[in-house]
C-alpha cells in the first residue's frame, strides 16, 4: 500500500470513528493494522477505539 493509500483510509477510518460508526472503523483500523503495524496514528486511533 502506497503512503498516498494508506493516508487515504485512514482519513475514511477517522470519518468513521468520528461519525460513530464504531463497527466500520474498528474494521477499517484493522485492516490498516496489518498493512502498517507500526504506523502511529493507526495504532492510536484504534487504541482508542478499543479503550472505549
Amino acid at each position: 500500500m502506497s503512503p498516498a493509500q494508506l493516508q487515504s483510509s485512514l482519513k475514511v477510518a477517522l470519518g468513521h470513528h468520528r461519525a460513530g460508526r464504531l463497527a466500520e472503523a474498528e474494521l477499517h483500523y484493522r485492516r490498516l493494522l496489518v498493512v502498517a503495524p507500526r504506523h502511529f496514528d493507526v495504532v492510536n486511533l484504534a487504541g482508542l477505539l478499543a479503550y472505549r
